[in-house]
C-alpha cells in the first residue's frame, strides 16, 4: 500500500491483514500441537520486485512493529516460528532477504539470508536489484532435531543440501515466493511449454517453478536423507 507524506510517494507495511493472518494460523499450528510454523520467502515484508517496486521509501519502522508482534505471538503460543522478511542493513547496503527463526520464548535465535539471488552480475535485476546475498548457513536446533534454512532460488544449488547433511541437519526449512505474477507472464511461460508432456506431469501446462520446485524437494529429500518443509506464498497467480 501506498500513501503520501507530503508528496512524497511511501511503501508501507500495515500489518492487518497480514500480521492477523499470521498470528491466526500460529495459534492454529498451537492447537494442532505443531512444534513450529514456518511461512514462505518476504511473507511479513512483502518480496521486493514483485510485492512491491522498490525499497526507495520503505516503511521499516512499521515492519519492525509487525516483526515484534511476531515475536510477541510465538511466546504467547509457546511454539517456533520461522517466517520470510526482509532484514534492513546499513546505509548503502541493500537488504538482506532472510527467515527469521524464533523460538518458544519469543527471540530471533538465527537468522538465514538468501545465498544465492538471482538477476544479472551488474546487480540491475531479479533479486540482485534489490537484495545483498548472504554468505553463510544457519543450524539450529528444535527439540533435539538439527535444522537449517534455504530460500527459493538456493534451491538450484544442490551443494547448499550436501553441506547442510555434513553438518547433521535432518529438517530443511526451504521457504518459496513464486507468485503475483503477471497474467500475461504466466501465459507467455504456458505457451512455452507447450501441452506435449501434459500426460506424465500435468504442471507442465502451468509454469517452470511448478514443474521444476516440487521436483527439486523431492530430490533433495531422497538424495540427502532429510526432511524438507517448503511453503510458498499464496498471493495471486500462485506458481
Amino acid at each position: 500500500m501506498r500513501h503520501n507524506r507530503g508528496n512524497e510517494p511511501r511503501l508501507v507495511i500495515v500489518p492487518p491483514p497480514i500480521l492477523r493472518y499470521m498470528k491466526r494460523q500460529v495459534r492454529a499450528a498451537k492447537r494442532k500441537g505443531a512444534d513450529f510454523a514456518h511461512f514462505p520467502e518476504g511473507a511479513l515484508s512483502g518480496y521486493a520486485g514483485t510485492d512491491f517496486e522498490t525499497f526507495e521509501g520503505f516503511d521499516w519502522d512499521t515492519l519492525r512493529r509487525a516483526t515484534a508482534e511476531v515475536l510477541r505471538c510465538a511466546r504467547e503460543t509457546g511454539i517456533w516460528v520461522v517466517v520470510g522478511s526482509s532484514h534492513r542493513l546499513s546505509d548503502g547496503h541493500k537488504p538482506h532477504n532472510s527467515l527469521y527463526v524464533i523460538d518458544t520464548a519469543g527471540q530471533i535465535v538465527d537468522r538465514y539470508d538468501k545465498r544465492f539471488c538471482g538477476g544479472t552480475p551488474d546487480g540491475r535485476s531479479g533479486d540482485l536489484a534489490h537484495y545483498s546475498p548472504g554468505d553463510h548457513s544457519s543450524v539450529w536446533v528444535i527439540n533435539g532435531i538439527r535444522c537449517g534454512a534455504l530460500i527459493c532460488y538456493d534451491y538450484r544449488f544442490p551443494e547448499l543440501y550436501r553441506d547442510y547433511r555434513r553438518q547433521g541437519v535432518e529438517l530443511v526449512f526451504h521457504s518459496f515466493h513464486a507468485a503475483n505474477a503477471p497474467a500475461a507472464r504466466i501465459a507467455a511461460i504456458g505457451n512455452a511449454i507447450g501441452t506435449e508432456f501434459t500426460r506424465v506431469n500435468k504442471a507442465a501446462t502451468h509454469t517452470y517453478p511448478a514443474i521444476t520446485m516440487p521436483a527439486a524437494m523431492t530430490a533433495a529429500a531422497a538424495a540427502n536423507h532429510v526432511w524438507i518443509s517448503c511453503p510458498n506464498s499464496s498471493a495471486p497467480q500462485s506458481l
